[in-house]
């Protein structure tokens, strides 16, 4: 497996785009994370999260019908669920990234990106011992 996260640390990815959860573990896998579960909608993701068996969130930054990614993991961590978390979006938004610079332990991510940039940004969240290569 690449050199990344910890293979331990499970994703949970929470997709607006409902991409199959193969994809996903592709992009894990090029990152070094572990076993992915997919969401694909906030409630989804929400009933996935209690329990802290997830160490790392890829969160679709817009939804349609439903809050903002920043508005659910902001009111997750309101909850007390501290979970590092990457918002993905469709589109570079400056909003997207202003948004979620203020939460703890959140960062923002515009696909398509290169597997080097979702490395990078996991380093940023978990710290350079939890990623390296």
């Amino acid at each position: 497996m690449a050199a990344g996260v910890d293979a331990k640390i499970p994703v949970l990815v929470i997709d607006r785009l409902n991409r199959p959860a193969a994809t996903w573990q592709r992009i894990a896998d090029l990152v070094g994370a572990g076993a992915v579960t997919v969401a694909g909608s906030i409630p989804e993701g929400e009933s996935a999260l209690p329990g802290g068996k997830f160490g790392l969130i890829f969160c679709s930054y817009r939804f349609a019908a439903e809050e903002s990614g920043t508005e659910f993991i902001s009111r997750m961590r309101a909850a007390g669920i501290q979970t590092p978390v990457i918002f993905i979006s469709e589109v570079f938004d400056t909003k997207g990234v202003l948004e979620a610079a203020a939460i703890p332990m959140a960062d923002f991510l515009a696909a398509p990106f290169a597997s080097e940039d979702l490395k990078n940004r996991i380093r940023l969240l978990l710290g350079n011992s939890a990623a390296n290569g």
